[in-house]
C-alpha cells in the first residue's frame, strides 16, 4: 500500500518517492519482502548490509548519476533501522545509539543537501508509515490469523499456563514461553540469500560499498 503511494507520487521528471518501513530496529525482512511485493522499488536499504551515502559507490551519486538520470523518478525503502548499516561517520555523534535515529529524515535531508550543493533538481516526497497502516483495513488472512492467536491465548491462560506467547511454526500453532523468544536468535539476512538476491535482481540497485564487492569478485 505504502509503496504503491510512494510509486504514484514520483512518476514525474527528477522525482524521488521514500518509504520507511517500521519494523524491529536491526532486521530488514519486512523492507525487502514489501519491496519484493511492490515491485517498483528501485533502492531498498536494510540494516544487515553496510553501504555508503557519499563516495563514488555511494547512495546519492547512484541516485542522481544513474537512476534520475536514466528514468527520472526513484522508489525507495528505507528499513527503520538502516542507520545501522550506514558507514557514514557524520551519521552518528559520539555515544549515540545509530537505533535511536530516524533514518528517513536524514536521508531525506542528505537527498535534498547534495541536490543543493550539486546544483540538481529534486522532488522528494517522504512517506512514514507509522500511523497511516493504522488506516489501512485487515485483510481476510489477518483477520483469520489474528483469531487463531486469541483463540490460543484463551486456550492457554484456561490451561493455567503464564508468561507465554502465541505463535503459529510451520503451519502448526503454538504457544512459547515469552523469555524463550526474547532470547533467541534473530533471523537476520544474509546477502547470499535467495530473497536477498531476489530483490538485488528486482531493483537493480548495487551493494553501495566496495565491501561486498571484494566479497562477491572473491567467491
Amino acid at each position: 500500500f505504502f509503496n504503491d503511494t510512494a510509486t504514484t507520487e514520483i512518476y514525474t521528471r527528477s522525482l524521488v518517492g521514500s518509504v520507511r518501513c517500521v519494523q524491529e530496529t536491526d532486521v530488514g525482512h519486512i523492507a525487502m519482502h514489501a519491496s519484493l511485493a511492490s515491485r517498483d522499488v528501485n533502492i531498498c536499504l536494510v540494516p544487515e548490509f553496510k553501504f555508503n551515502i557519499h563516495g563514488e559507490k555511494g547512495l546519492l551519486k547512484y541516485l542522481f548519476d544513474t537512476r534520475l538520470k536514466q528514468k527520472g523518478h526513484a522508489v525507495i525503502v528505507v528499513a527503520e533501522g538502516a542507520a545501522l548499516g550506514v558507514n557514514d561517520a557524520e551519521l552518528v555523534e559520539k555515544g549515540q545509539d545509530p537505533r535511536s535515529i530516524d533514518i528517513g529524515k536524514w536521508l531525506k535531508d542528505q537527498i535534498e543537501g547534495y541536490a543543493k550543493k550539486n546544483g540538481k533538481s529534486v522532488i522528494l516526497k517522504y512517506i512514514d508509515p507509522s500511523y497511516m497502516i493504522r488506516t489501512v483495513p485487515a485483510n481476510s488472512a489477518d483477520r483469520q490469523f489474528c483469531s487463531v492467536l486469541a483463540q490460543n491465548a484463551v486456550h492457554g491462560a484456561m490451561a493455567g499456563f503464564t508468561c507465554f506467547t502465541c505463535g503459529i511454526i510451520r503451519g502448526i500453532s503454538v504457544n512459547l514461553p515469552i523469555e524463550l523468544v526474547a532470547k533467541g536468535e534473530k533471523n537476520k539476512l544474509e546477502y547470499k540469500d535467495r530473497g536477498w538476491q531476489r530483490l538485488l535482481a528486482s531493483t537493480g540497485q548495487p551493494s553501495f560499498t566496495e565491501q561486498i564487492d571484494r566479497i562477491l569478485t572473491t567467491t
